[in-house]
Formats: structure tokens, sequence, C-alpha cells
């Protein structure tokens, strides 16, 4: 589908680049706007996020996998909970799915370098404090 069925047409790649940019910078400024602020750990999401920790870890436990759990360095409300490993296969696949289950969202890809990373992101860590 071309572009001008959306109403709107890039003469060249460099104003596509432009818009596309724009675009970029102000869903930026919205997130920080959002991020700003006073606001305190979400007790329930915390204990959903260490639940998850804590399954991954007891099904992943013995095998050579590179595993963290980190807050996000630019925003708070984020948390991630990765990991890497050279093969990956889950015996318990039910307890795998609960705990995937409690991230806002997931990912898994494969890298050059042949390991396979899988990453799950836990949204809404904080919560605002009306001033």
């Amino acid at each position: 589908m071309s572009d001008k069925a959306y109403g709107r047409g890039f003469e060249d790649d460099e104003r596509a680049e432009k818009e596309l940019s724009d675009l970029m910078k102000k869903i930026a400024e919205a997130i920080m706007k959002d991020e700003s602020g006073l606001s305190i750990e979400d007790p329930k999401r915390l204990a959903e996020f260490k639940t998850c920790y804590q399954i991954l870890r007891t099904i992943l436990r013995g095998r050579n996998i590179k595993m963290n759990a980190v807050p996000h360095d630019d925003f708070p409300s984020v948390g991630t909970i990765s990991f890497e490993a050279k093969d990956f296969s889950v015996t318990d696949t039910d307890l795998f799915a609960r705990a995937c289950a409690l991230a806002s969202n997931y990912e898994m890809y494969p890298k050059l370098d042949g390991t396979i990373v899988f990453n799950l992101t836990f949204y809404g860590m904080t919560r605002k404090v009306d001033n």
C-alpha cells in the first residue's frame, strides 16, 4: 500500500526521517512527563516481579544461563527480567507460562553469537502519588 493511501506522501527519505524523528521526540517527551513527579513502588506489581524472577530461577537452575532482574535506567515504572543462553528448553511449560503471564510483555530473539535472549518487561512498577 502506498503512503498516499493514508493521505500523506513522503517526497523523499529525508522528509520521512525528519517526521519520524519528530514523532519519536514527542513520544519521548510524553513518557518523560508521565514518569516525572513523585511516585512509590506498587507492592502488588513488585510482588509479581519477584515471583516471576523466583519461578524462572527455579526453572533455569543448574544451567549455563545468565539471568538478571533490573529496573529500567530511564523509566522507574518499568522493570525487566532477562536471561541469555546458548540453548533454551523448558520441561515445566505450565509453570513457565504462569511466570510469563505475570509480565506485561515478553520477547525472545537470537543473537549473532548464537545465544538466545529472553526478556520479560513489567510496566507499572511504580504508582503516582498525588501532590
